[in-house]
């Protein structure tokens, strides 16, 4: 016989990653396990019927029924062992909130993230949408200030050539005029010319008609 002093059974419990020890020396039912692991892990505001328990060998969830006689294993002659994995409802369903609460959280992060990437996407859409016009306009401008300055050469151009055929029309009229200006100068001159000539003549002919007179006067006395 095994002393009842003696510890013969060792339970593992492991919850949440941590790993527990109930020791015993005799065999507990699966209601006996509950009320010693609220004690072991301190769960003050949990009662029974929130704990659920699964062998930890197959995952399969442990009833009030079950002996635990028969899912315990023998380390020796000596002393079982039995490993549980266990779940508390309550805490789940609170951790199973905070993640929520965090995940929400996180996704409002999430979102706003991306109402920033999608505003900064707009306004680099418009951005984009405006160097564009920009560049049109520029492109445009340029377009425009290339035509006319093409039109004002030649325009200029054509100016320059009227100018030239309207000085060169002018400068012929102004050599025809002269020419005939010059044409009206020289009859005039040669017509008064010809008149002063006559006049003279006439004039000179006037003064030398008594002299000839006398000298023929003369002639016909000596003869």
């Amino acid at each position: 016989m095994v002393d009842k002093t003696e510890v013969f059974l060792v339970i593992k419990i492991n919850y949440d990653g941590k790993m527990k020890e109930i020791k015993s020396n005799q065999f507990l039912t699966i209601e006996e396990i509950k009320n010693k692991i609220i004690e072991l892990f301190s769960f003050r505001h949990n009662d029974k019927n929130d704990l659920e328990l699964f062998n930890a060998k197959d995952n399969i969830k442990l009833s009030n029924n079950d002996d635990m006689f028969l899912a315990i294993e023998e380390v020796n002659e000596y002393l079982y062992s039995f490993e549980i994995n266990l779940k508390n409802k309550k805490t789940d369903i609170v951790k199973e909130l905070v993640n929520d609460i965090k995940e929400i959280k996180e996704n409002n992060e999430k979102i706003k993230k991306m109402k920033l990437e999608i505003k900064k996407l707009k306004m680099e859409i418009e951005h984009k949408k405006k160097v564009k016009q920009l560049k049109k306009k520029v492109k445009t401008y340029k377009f425009l200030n290339e035509l006319k300055d093409k039109l004002v050469k030649e325009i200029l151009k054509i100016s320059i050539n009227e100018l030239n055929n309207d000085c060169n029309e002018i400068q012929s009229n102004i050599n025809n005029k002269k020419e005939v200006e010059k044409k009206k100068i020289d009859e005039e001159i040669k017509k008064k010319g010809g008149d002063l000539l006559s006049t003279l003549s006439n004039q000179f002919n006037n003064e030398l008609k008594p002299i000839k007179d006398q000298l023929e006067k003369m002639v016909k006395q000596i003869k």
